[in-house]
């Protein structure tokens, strides 16, 4: 099963469909056999990046909401996962990694 990481500029693409790299990341969310994380700190990013671009008049406060309400459902309905940890990467010097 693919597993994906995604930071905040990845998930904005889910939302801003005019973005490059939305299409690939819209695709990444239609298939059912991966998973699709991001870490904490990105929940803010991209609720900023939605308040950012409506004050600077590229969506309307509806259209925000809308980006708002859709992005918590991804979230609600296992479709995103969220870390509230960070993977700690441990190196044994017995056996260093390829």
């Amino acid at each position: 099963m693919p597993t994906y990481l995604l930071d905040a500029s990845a998930l904005c693409k889910r939302y801003f469909v005019n973005e490059i790299g939305a299409t690939l990341v819209n695709d990444l969310f239609q298939d059912a056999t991966s998973m699709r994380y991001a870490l904490n700190p990105a929940i803010p990013e991209i609720l900023n990046a939605f308040y950012r671009v409506c004050r600077e008049g590229h969506l309307t406060e509806a259209e925000r909401d809308a980006f708002i309400a859709a992005f918590y459902d991804d979230i609600s309905n296992d479709r995103l996962f969220v870390s509230c940890t960070v993977c700690k990467m441990t190196i044994d010097p017995e056996n260093p990694a390829p």
